[in-house]
């Protein structure tokens, strides 16, 4: 497999995963890999390899654009998370309010969340009522969930317009599937997905590829720190929080997750954070 490094990371691009996706590895994190599943950004992989920076942003621009599109403040973007270290989380914009984090779904990873579901099962969690949790229904749309749970559980902070106000009003009372149901037929939705994805030079994946990353959003909300994955019957509840220790808390989680699959590289965490 070709490897190439360019500064302090290194590429390698996929062979077998779901085309045309290329992943970045980062020695930092270890890896800043965005694979925006239904936002999948394209890159040919030539003998000019283009600069780092064109490398490593425009997977953040789509994230960040696509919710401009949808109403979110231009005074907030999504950021890469280059490190967990307290240091390297020191570097981000502040504050940060939610974190996306990207991880492959191996056996080890599976098996513990099946446990934490078993536990939770058994011994019941606390989950606030403020929580704005949506189901996915549609395959390979992990990426949008979880943008959409980062954005909708911090509506106040973001500073929302239509159309996506528009969309957390009408679906503030429905239940998580309604919800769903209600996203797959919201056009505004998907117009500013596509208008995305071309700006990206994107290729998404259909509803009945098989993807073995997903994405969840971490959020704060009511003092607690809530894993947000559409696929799951409810969010969990990672423990208590406060706005200041967010993101070395919700850091954890991350580290949690990496933990159950040490030699594994494909994780990434995007950071939504306030621009400086």
């Amino acid at each position: 497999m070709q490897i190439r490094i360019l500064g302090k990371c290194r590429f390698r691009p996929s062979g077998g995963f779901v085309k045309p996706k290329i992943f970045w590895y980062a020695l930092h994190q270890p890896m800043v890999a965005l694979c925006l599943d239904s936002l999948t950004f394209r890159c040919g992989w030539t003998s000019q390899t283009p600069p780092l920076s064109q490398i490593l942003h425009p997977p953040l621009r789509l994230f960040t654009k696509y919710m401009y599109k949808l109403g979110m403040s231009k005074a907030w973007m999504f950021t890469d998370v280059f490190g967990l270290d307290p240091d390297l989380l020191a570097m981000l914009p502040q504050p940060v309010v939610a974190l996306i984090l990207l991880f492959p779904e191996t056996e080890n990873i599976k098996k513990a969340d099946r446990e934490r579901l078993i536990a939770i099962e058994r011994d019941g969690q606390t989950v606030s009522p403020n929580v704005y949790f949506l189901k996915q229904t549609i395959g390979n749309a992990c990426g949008t969930v979880g943008l959409l749970h980062a954005v909708l559980n911090v509506q106040e902070q973001v500073n929302l317009e239509s159309p996506l106000k528009e969309f957390a009003e009408k679906t503030k009372a429905l239940s998580p599937d309604e919800r769903a149901t209600y996203m797959e037929s919201d056009k505004s939705l998907s117009v500013a997905h596509e208008e995305s994805a071309q700006e990206g030079q994107t290729e998404a994946p259909s509803a009945e590829d098989h993807v073995n990353n997903h994405f969840i959003a971490l959020i704060n909300k009511d003092g607690c720190i809530y894993e947000m994955d559409g696929r799951k019957e409810f969010p969990i509840n990672h423990g208590a929080t406060t706005a200041d220790t967010f993101l070395n808390d919700a850091a954890k989680v991350c580290q949690e997750f990496m933990k159950h699959d040490p030699n594994e590289v494909r994780f990434t965490v995007v950071a939504l954070a306030k621009k400086d």
